[in-house]
């Protein structure tokens, strides 16, 4: 996809898990990966995206160990996809790890906590918690993590000015 100047070859690596032995090019090389991502101690699934927001955490399954474990890092936020936002196409669902997005400059940060977590150093702070539980495909203008009112609830939306999705952004909840 590099080499042709494109996201991907045929479709989004990051929705083709967990592959297809005969399927096209991405599909075949994330069935190649998940045996080999089932044996790791720890994925980290780095994304990067246009939205412009700081750095969050992503998983697919609550897992209240890896929360542990990633909060204090210095990343504040984390979102917890439902299954029907998720589908069990993400890489993070056939393994043990977490998905970061992060804005381009931020990759600092991001090593920075990549490195606290790995070393385990916590400043002790407790991860802001958000769980995203539907899709929006309107038109407003939003801000990333800024509290909307949508049809009479709360929510929190994320990946406003992303351009390489079919919605505006996702909506979420604040759980903590």
């Amino acid at each position: 996809a590099y080499r042709q100047g494109k996201r991907f070859v045929d479709q989004d690596l990051n929705r083709s898990f967990p592959g297809n032995s005969e399927g096209n090019y991405e599909e075949t090389l994330a069935y190649q990966l998940v045996p080999l991502l089932k044996r790791m101690d720890l994925v980290i699934d780095l994304h990067s995206t246009i939205a412009k927001s700081d750095p969050f955490f992503i998983l697919t399954k609550r897992n209240e160990e890896l929360v542990s474990e990633l909060s204090g890092r210095g990343i504040k936020k984390l979102c917890l996809m439902s299954s029907k936002v998720a589908n069990s196409k993400s890489l993070i669902d056939y393994c043990y790890g977490f998905s970061i997005e992060m804005n381009a400059g931020q990759e600092k940060d991001v090593a920075n906590a990549i490195i606290n977590l790995i070393s385990g150093i916590s400043d002790g702070s407790l991860l802001e918690i958000y769980y995203v539980s539907k899709v929006y495909y309107g038109s407003d203008k939003f801000e990333n993590f800024k509290e909307i009112n949508y049809e009479g609830e709360t929510f929190f939306p994320i990946f406003v000015g992303e351009k390489d999705y079919d919605f505006n952004c996702l909506l979420t909840k604040k759980v903590n």
